[in-house]
């Protein structure tokens, strides 16, 4: 940045930044297969709030897709829609919440279980 011509004649700071990572994070997490979810920060969703998703049937040829399981929703397709209004495919939306309890495409929080 210093050698660009738009920084000419601006005095340059040089400095070293050392990061020191802390947290412990094991290899099965980091493969996002934790035995334990609550230990790694993930809490389901509530049994009522995936009951009260609002149910949808996926009309024809709407090309959404599902961000879950990256599918396109086909006509006559089960859908279930967030709270968030972001809709995914009923079985992936409802496997989801069962290990975390916020929307995957904005972190929208759902009642976390108990």
């Amino acid at each position: 940045m210093a050698r660009q011509k738009h920084y000419a004649g601006w005095n340059v700071l040089r400095m070293r930044v050392t990061a020191e990572v802390t947290q412990f994070v094991d290899d099965d997490f980091v493969l996002g297969l934790a035995v334990d979810d609550r230990v790694c920060g993930l809490v389901p969703a509530s049994e009522s709030s995936i009951e009260a998703l609002e149910k949808v049937e996926i009309e024809q040829g709407t090309g959404e897709t599902c961000s879950i399981c990256l599918e396109e929703l086909i006509g006559g397709a089960a859908a279930a829609r967030m709270p968030c209004m972001h809709l995914f495919d009923q079985n992936c939306i409802v496997n989801w919440l069962h290990r975390n309890n916020f929307c995957p495409l904005c972190r929208f929080k759902l009642p976390a279980r108990e």
